[in-house]
């Protein structure tokens, strides 16, 4: 909270079960988003995550042109060069809507429902407060981490996330402060994993999705290696070896466990991700369109 601009704050419209939140800038009502039941819901049980990892370089993305689709941070600059169009977007990290803003002005302008945490909202406030009037904004609550809420140490957070029948955590206690786990009711938040790509897969399993292949999940940093939209030499830096092994790995294992459990499908199309075949089962993009 202490790292938010003094002049950006929320305000709670709807009840409890259902919110809804007024976007305040400087005093003033500068927009509001919509409840999370709002979202546009699925016409098929099958949508594709794109992240924004160097393999999309290398990826024909015209070929899901008619596919539902979610972006994650700067994945909208896909649509530069092919007739892809998203009707999901996703960001948490209000750095990226800083330092990338004119991205974010674009996803927002697409038409994409847009689900911001309140750490990027308050950021677009900063960049661009018109933006906040926007009608397709809602605010992604992140578990554990919520605005005006104290957080829980994590044994409360523990004791508290085991009596929720929508979220199932990590079999080894170590991992569970809440950020290893997943959500089945975005209401109560989702779990961030560091990385955005696996709230966006919560966010797929809530609105009904059973069937997600993800693209771009590379989740390997070597030195010099840059986003898609990104040049070498001016990539942001990463901290996915940093997340990696206490965050990301134990969070898609919880994902697996959920998957083998139930009707749900993960998929990874990045058939070089760091992430072992073994936790989440890797296919082309062929093979994934051919399950279409």
């Amino acid at each position: 909270m202490n790292r938010l601009h003094p002049d950006f704050r929320l305000e709670q419209k709807g009840n409890d079960d259902d919110p809804h939140y007024g976007i305040y800038w400087k005093g003033r009502q500068a927009g509001q988003t919509n409840p999370l039941t709002a979202l546009r819901k699925p016409l098929s049980g099958q949508c594709f995550i794109i992240a924004t990892g160097p393999s999309l370089q290398h990826t024909d993305i015209s070929r899901l042109a008619g596919q539902t689709c979610f972006g994650v941070n700067g994945a909208i600059a896909l649509s530069d060069d092919s007739r892809v169009e998203f009707q999901y977007q996703l960001v948490s990290d209000g750095s990226f809507v800083r330092d990338r803003f004119p991205l974010v002005r674009r996803m927002i302008e697409s038409g994409a429902e847009c689900l911001f945490s309140f750490a990027a909202l308050s950021m677009l406030c900063e960049q661009d407060p018109a933006l906040a009037a926007s009608p397709n904004l809602y605010l992604l609550p992140e578990m554990n981490y919520r605005y005006q809420v104290p957080r829980l140490d994590a044994g409360d957070f523990r004791h508290w996330a085991m009596r929720q029948e929508g979220i199932s955590l990590h079999p080894d206690p170590d991992y569970n402060s809440g950020r290893v786990g997943f959500s089945r009711d975005i209401n109560c938040g989702v779990f961030t994993a560091q990385t955005v790509v696996f709230e966006a897969l919560q966010v797929a399993y809530f609105l009904n999705f059973r069937q997600v292949f993800i693209l771009g999940m590379d989740l390997n940093a070597r030195p010099g290696q840059a986003r898609f939209y990104e040049q070498a030499g001016k990539a942001a830096r990463s901290r996915i070896d940093r997340d990696y092994a206490p965050y990301i790995l134990p969070a898609f294992e919880v994902a697996r466990d959920i998957a083998a459990s139930e009707d749900f499908e993960i998929y990874n199309l990045s058939l070089n991700s760091r992430l072992p075949g073994t936790v989440i089962p890797k296919i082309s993009l062929q093979q994934a369109l051919d399950m279409m």
